[in-house]
Order: structure tokens, then C-alpha cells, then sequence
């Protein structure tokens, strides 16, 4: 993909990624209320992990081809899906002999849309200015969580440090996790992403009295604290900043976080109940409600604290009201249901992953009988390939195997079966082909005329293929594409432009695979019809050697990116199927493709 498209190619898949992360919530939330009363609270925060793990997805490069349905619908939302067509080109010594006619024109044409372009450009500025914003909030809330920390003082009471120390025992904690003191707070924290500190605030330490229920407290207070280093929850905290930053616009990660920040209260309280007697319950709600009541969360957006709104309030006292422990069985339950959780959000990750609107790539069997060659001199400037099979033999020659097994958008090449599905549809009869020219100026001559199925496929004519799919419909295309394989079968970019540069794409591999098929009469297609597409791809009759070939040529912005040869070759005794691929930031058209191929087949005797 040239460069300059990046930033509008990847604001487009982002946003269409949070369409599909906009469902996978839904799904998720229902999920989890499902779920409520038949697994731990410890295993209901921890499915939120899974949640933040999906949201890295659209950043991580998957291959995948079943996010371009989205992709399409935020493309058309903007106009922004870029157009391209493409027509047989000259080669450089050009074929002659029967059926050569009209091969020989070049018309490619190319929608620039530098507006919608511009508009992909603001809207990802917009998104990084909203980052920038996140991020000086971030760094407001670290510089005070700093200063915090150069004002504190270790503790010093010996009462409240005995009790500090048979807290860490009763957690079986072995590291030392600092405890200090301070006039800036409220309310106890948890602080710190590879070192937690707790911090207490004066007054707490000042109000603090030896007497049985004071100690009680106190105590249940360090073990929620504790609870929170315990899990590295401070840490945690970081990765939901990070979620609400990246998706600062998208109001269902902000309350994903919020729940889970909620759900993460309830899992630490939870963590402190298995610590206590039953008895104690009633005591730890209290000391919960009068604490909390001091501030309404944590003053740090890294730290976690004993506070929280008071829906949260509310709903943690519930939890400590009806908590009786959970057996064996809820555990084993809990494990199964988080494992899989986990299974199906893998099975979802590629969806919204980077290279979800990417091309996919398709791998050529592994029990095919393949020689590599070096080819590189004849792509000079070109990331290219060649794919040459020998129909006869069943054997593949082939040069750069990356590009051939990467699908790319077939542009013009799609014509070939373009006509060939509306022949089998009846859209057009053999007979009858004929398509009225509407009297749209085009910039090339030879559209500006009716067409037959003979003269649209050699002068490539945009409109009369755009017309005949509209008459097949995209429910048969479709059914179609299906049957015979074609690619990665994606028409989500539009009846009028799935094969211009948008959602279809094939591999070099593949078109000489599927070429291969027709020209054997390998699928359920009349002898007739795969006649009438034969004879309008014939470039030259040799005599003894027939040459059928099919450009396309992918124009973005006015620069020739994606250039396509296909085609086969007839000869007694001796058949093949090729396919040229060529992509560039520009000049890579369907011209230089075919002088590539011509001049290969030629200097391997296939040709002349």
C-alpha cells in the first residue's frame, strides 16, 4: 500500500474495528450479568482482562479476511473507498495474429478523492489531539502522585506497624511492601507499578485507638490495601488508563472501565472476606462505608484505593451482605468458564486486528510440486511475481513466493468471471451480449459506445461489467464466487466497486489456479459460454500456439499501484496458466505486467 494511504487506511480500520468491539461489549456484558451468581468475583474481574486484551487487537498485524464488511460501511460512510479501473495493455514487442484487435489500448482511469482522503487525515488528527489530552491528564495525575511520594514519611507508629506486619503474614506475603504516611490524603492507597507502596493518611494514624474494634479497623483497612498489591491492581490501573486513552472517544471502553474498576473493589473485598470470620463481615462493611465516605476514589489515576462512587458503594455491600465463601465446584466452574472466555476471545481477535483490512494470504499447497526461480532482473523497480503452471505436467514455476501467495485487489482481471457468471445467469445471452451505452462521457473513446461481451472485455470497459453485475445480483456473484473459490470472496466494498481496489482480493496463485479450471472445463459452466469468455480474452493465434491474457491495473490518487497480467497459453501437447503481479507507489499497471510476462514466456519458449 503506498505510504501516503496509511493514516486514512488505518483511521478507517480502527473505527471500523470499534463498530465490531462495540458488539463484542454487548455480547461480553451480557456475558458477564449471565454469569454473576455462577462464578467467584475474583473470576468475574479477571474476564476483564480478556476484554483489555482484545482492545491491543487493532494494533497487532493477523492475517484475516472478515472485517471488510465493516470496513466497507465506514469507507462508504466517508467515500473514501478508492476507485480504479484497468484495461489490456501494450506489450513491448507487440503480439500479432488473429484476435489481437483492440488488446493493445491502455484505459485505466483512477477516482481521485483527495477531499475524503483529507477528511480520514482530520478525523485521525482529531484522535491524536484527544491522546494528547489523555496523556496531560496522565502526567498531571503522576507529577501529584510524585510529589505525594517526596512528602510522605515512613511510618512511624509501632502499634499501627505490628498491626501492618500481621496483615502481610496473613496473606502470606513474603516481600517487603513499604507503608508511609501523609497529610495530602483522605483515604489509603495503593501505589506504585513495580515497587506498591500503601499510604495512610495522618489522621487516620492520629484517630487511631488501641481498643479491640479500633485494631479491627485498622486492620481491615491494610488488608484491602494489601489485597490491591497483592493482585497488582496499581499496574492494572495503568492498562485501563492506557484503554481510555487509545478509545479516550468511545463512551462503552469508558464504562467497560468504570465496571471494571467496580468489579475490581468487589474482587478485593472479596480477598479480605476469605481472610476473615464471619462475624467480621458486618464490621468490614462498616469500616468500608465510614472510609469510603472520605473521598469518592482513589485521588490517582494509578492507584487504587478503598473508596468509589456510591453506585459502587452500594453494590460492594451487597457483596459482603450475601458473600458465604464458594466451594470447589464454583471454583472448577470458574476456571472452565475463564478458559473459555479466553478460547473464544482468540477466536475473535483477529476481526479487529491490524491486518484485518490487510491483504490475506493464501498458501499454496504443500503437496504441489513447486520450483522457485530467480526472476528479479525482469521486475527491476517492482516488488513483483511470477506464476507460471504447466497444466499438463501439474507442476508450478514461480518467483518470489511471498507476492504470489498475497492476495491483492484483482481490479480489471475479475472481468474475465464478471462475464462469464453473467452468461451463466442469463444476464446476457451468448447470442444476444449486447449492453445500451447510457450516453455517460467517459474519457476514453471506445466506452462511449454500446457494448457486446466480446468488445468490453478488449477495450475493458468499466460500465458494461458494472451493468452486468448490477443484473446478476449480489446474492448470485456471490453464490458464485463461492463455488468456484474466487479469493477471499469479500463483495463488501459495493456491487459497483468490490473488484476496483476495495474489499475483493486474490492471489497471483490463485488467478493462475483458477484460469487453469476454466480452460479445462473444470467447473459446471456450458461449453458455450466459457467459449464466448475464451475468445474475448484471445490476444494471438499463433497457429500452433494460442495466447489469452487479461490486464488490470489498480489506480489510487492518480498513481498506478497494483498491475495485473493473467492469462493462459495453448499449444498441442502443451498448456499453461500464468498470472504477473507487480505493486509500486506508481507506474505498477497492467502495461508493464505484460511486458514482464510476454517477455518471460518468451525467453522460456513458450512463446514467440
Amino acid at each position: 500500500m503506498p505510504a501516503g494511504n496509511l493514516i486514512p487506511s488505518f483511521t478507517m480500520h480502527f473505527l471500523s474495528s470499534n463498530l465490531l468491539l462495540m458488539l463484542f461489549s454487548a455480547v461480553f456484558f451480557l456475558s458477564k450479568r449471565i454469569l454473576k451468581n455462577q462464578v467467584s468475583q475474583r473470576i468475574q474481574y479477571n474476564l476483564w482482562f480478556l476484554f483489555l486484551a482484545l482492545l491491543t487487537m487493532p494494533f497487532i498485524p493477523l492475517n484475516t479476511s472478515y472485517q471488510g464488511i465493516f470496513n466497507g460501511w465506514i469507507g462508504k460512510l466517508f467515500d473514501f473507498t478508492m476507485h480504479s479501473s484497468s484495461s489490456p495493455a501494450v506489450p513491448s514487442s507487440p503480439v500479432t495474429g488473429s484476435g489481437a484487435l483492440n488488446w493493445a489500448e491502455d484505459f485505466s482511469v483512477s477516482v481521485s478523492n483527495h477531499a475524503s482522503s483529507l477528511i480520514w487525515y482530520a478525523v485521525c488528527a482529531v484522535w491524536v489531539l484527544g491522546i494528547l489530552g489523555m496523556l496531560f491528564l496522565l502526567i498531571r495525575s503522576s507529577l501529584r502522585l510524585r510529589a505525594l511520594k517526596k512528602s510522605a514519611l515512613p511510618l512511624q507508629n509501632r502499634a499501627v506497624r505490628l498491626v501492618y506486619r500481621q496483615c502481610l503474614r496473613d496473606i502470606g506475603c513474603k516481600r517487603n511492601i513499604p507503608i508511609y504516611s501523609t497529610a495530602f490524603l483522605k483515604s489509603p492507597v495503593a501505589a506504585g507499578l513495580i515497587n506498591p507502596r500503601i499510604y495512610v493518611p495522618i489522621h487516620m494514624i492520629s484517630d487511631f485507638n488501641d481498643s479491640r474494634s479500633g485494631k479491627k479497623a485498622l486492620r481491615y483497612i491494610l488488608l484491602h490495601e494489601l489485597g490491591h498489591c497483592r493482585h497488582f491492581d496499581s499496574l492494572i490501573n495503568f492498562l485501563m488508563n492506557a484503554a481510555c486513552t487509545l478509545y479516550w472517544f468511545n463512551p462503552i471502553i469508558w464504562y467497560a472501565v468504570k465496571e471494571m474498576r467496580s468489579d475490581r473493589e468487589i474482587a478485593c473485598d472479596t480477598f479480605v472476606l476469605n481472610l476473615l470470620d464471619e462475624n467480621d463481615y458486618t464490621d468490614y462493611g462498616r469500616t468500608l462505608i465510614h472510609f469510603a465516605d472520605k473521598v469518592p476514589a482513589a485521588p490517582f489515576s494509578s492507584a487504587a484505593g478503598i473508596g468509589g462512587s456510591l453506585k459502587q458503594i452500594q453494590k460492594r455491600i451487597v457483596n459482603i451482605a450475601s458473600y458465604n465463601g464458594y466451594s470447589r465446584h464454583v471454583r472448577i466452574k470458574g476456571i472452565c468458564t475463564y478458559l473459555l472466555a479466553a478460547a473464544l476471545v482468540l477466536g475473535c481477535a483477529p476481526a479487529l486486528s491490524l491486518n484485518a483490512q490487510a491483504d490475506d494470504i493464501y498458501q499454496i499447497s504443500s503437496n504441489k510440486t513447486v520450483a522457485y526461480e530467480d526472476l528479479s532482473t525482469y521486475f527491476s523497480g517492482y516488488d513483483g511475481t511470477f506464476v507460471l503452471y504447466d497444466i499438463s505436467s501439474d507442476s508450478w514455476n514461480i518467483y518470489n513466493r511471498k507476492t504470489a501467495e498475497k492476495r491483492v485487489s484483482p481490479d480489471s482481471t475479475f472481468k474475465i468471471y464478471s462475464g462469464l457468471f453473467g452468461l451463466d445467469a442469463g444476464s446476457v445471452s451468448n447470442s444476444s451480449s449486447f449492453i445500451e451505452w447510457d450516453h455517460t462521457q467517459y474519457p476514453f473513446e471506445a466506452w462511449n459506445k454500446d457494448q457486446n461481451l466480446d468488445s468490453a472485455l478488449k477495450n475493458s470497459v468499466n460500465w458494461y461489467f458494472q451493468e452486468l453485475d448490477r443484473r446478476t445480483g449480489v446474492k448470485e456473484i456471490s453464490r458464485y464466487i463461492n463455488e468456484i473459490g474466487y479469493g477471499n470472496r469479500d463483495l463488501s466494498g459495493g456491487l459497483d466497486e468490490f473488484w476496483l481496489e476495495s474489499s475483493l482480493k486474490i492471489s497471483p496463485v490463485e488467478q493462475a489456479e483458477l484460469l487453469a479450471r476454466l480452460f479445462s472445463d473444470a467447473w459446471d459452466f456450458t461449453e458455450q459460454n466459457v467459449q464466448a469468455v475464451k475468445n474475448a480474452l484471445l490476444i494471438s493465434d499463433m497457429g500452433n500456439i494460442r495466447l489469452y491474457g487479461k490486464t488490470g491495473t489498480g489506480s489510487i490518487e492518480g498513481n498506478d499501484i497494483n498491475g495485473w497480467f493473467i492469462g493462459c497459453t495453448e499449444a498441442e501437447g502443451s498448456n499453461y496458466a500464468f498470472a504477473v503481479n507487480i505493486q509500486g507507489d506508481k507506474n505498477a499497471d497492467g502495461k508493464t505486467a505484460s511486458q514482464i510476462a510476454l517477455t518471460i514466456l518468451r525467453d522460456k519458449g513458450i512463446i514467440y
